[in-house]
């Protein structure tokens, strides 16, 4: 699996006219190797692939990858990889502009001087876009637990105890349920606060009206991300128009998705539907993102993304409408484009939850 993912890298690199390619986003040394270590760089050149690692991540990296040469790094990067460029002369050697620091570029820049370094965004991370069936399965993974924990969450939720006691809660059970990590910092806002997209859960007691919750796990190093918005009490007339509206802007979103189409096509289907209810200065944010490795990543789902949807791409899609004063709602399911269309791989009910 890495092997192909490594020769489709070696074609973006040859239409870019680049040979040799310096690789410092983690993330993008775990999907190019399977090397899950916490630091390492990888070097591809036309005929090797070289890991580069500390002494603490020699065994793992040993055991975890596959036809890639394991270097110890003993001395400063910019050394180790002149002892192998340095023979490779006029060539161009790529890297990637996003996820390095001035410190490290000045460095190999000055090491590398009988080569050209070339500036690169986001190459691999074009290539995560489009899953593998391993990743989408580990994402289905992800998403299943995420599923589970709403569904116990519902039964913990009650007047009386603080957004942060929800959160907890759902980080715990996530970890309970089989979650390798928690995705991200959880997001539970109950009443006003849940206007705030990605507010902090307070100790405030919760009370009747609005609960917004956005969590995610990890599972095999891909990530779910799923958010409800749940009541407690009978909803106002106020609130279920409100719900309503956001739940029919994401039906329509996810009716649109198709191989071929713009992702901002799909931005543009949601927001034209909160603009026409009249409540399109309350949404704010793109309807959706890329979910992999990383829990934002590849596609942007988003009115200026000109990105063009492929089958087993996987994202977001989660449009909202957030009152200052009055408070949020939000409804985010995870998709996935198929050869005619999309599945929805969250399984959660979307429909109207009144805790009473």
């Amino acid at each position: 699996m890495h092997e192909e993912r490594i020769k489709k890298l070696r074609e973006a690199l040859e239409k870019s006219e680049l040979n040799f390619f310096i690789v410092t986003n983690i993330r993008n040394c775990l999907y190019l190797t399977g090397f899950t270590g916490s630091e390492g760089v990888v070097l591809i050149t036309p005929t090797s692939v070289y890991l580069i690692v500390d002494f603490r991540h020699i065994e793992q990296a040993q055991k975890e990858t596959k036809n890639v040469k394991i270097l110890k790094r003993e001395n400063a990067l910019h050394l180790l990889l002149a002892d192998i460029l340095n023979k490779h002369r006029n060539e161009k050697v790529g890297f990637e502009s996003d996820s390095i620091t001035f410190k490290q570029h000045k460095e190999i820049k000055k090491s590398l001087s009988q080569n050209r370094l070339v500036p690169t965004l986001k190459m691999v991370e074009e290539l995560r876009a489009v899953k593998y069936s391993d990743e989408i399965a580990s994402v289905e993974k992800a998403v299943r637990i995420s599923d589970e924990v709403f569904k116990h969450i519902c039964g913990f939720v009650k007047l009386g105890i603080s957004e942060a006691d929800i959160a907890e809660e759902i980080e715990y059970t996530l970890k309970k349920k089989g979650a390798s990590c928690i995705g991200f910092n959880t997001i539970a806002l109950s009443g006003e606060r849940s206007s705030l997209p990605h507010g902090t859960p307070s100790n405030a007691l919760i009370k009747k009206g609005i609960m917004l919750m956005d969590f995610g796990a990890g599972f095999s190093g891909y990530n779910s991300d799923m958010t409800r918005t749940i009541f407690l009490g009978k909803a106002t007339a106020k609130q279920k128009e409100i719900y309503n509206i956001v739940l029919k802007a994401q039906k329509i979103a996810i009716e649109s998705v198709r191989p071929g189409v713009k992702a901002c096509s799909i931005d543009k289907a949601a927001r034209d539907y909160i603009i026409d209810k009249g409540y399109g200065e309350y949404f704010g944010h793109s309807t959706g993102h890329g979910v992999g490795l990383d829990i934002h990543e590849l596609p942007n789902i988003s009115s200026k993304s000109d990105e063009v949807l492929q089958p087993d791409m996987v994202f977001t899609i989660e449009p909202g409408i957030y009152i200052p004063g009055w408070g949020g709602v939000r409804i985010e399911d995870i998709a996935q484009v198929t050869d005619d269309g999309c599945k929805v791989i969250t399984k959660s009910s979307k429909e109207m939850i009144e805790i009473l």
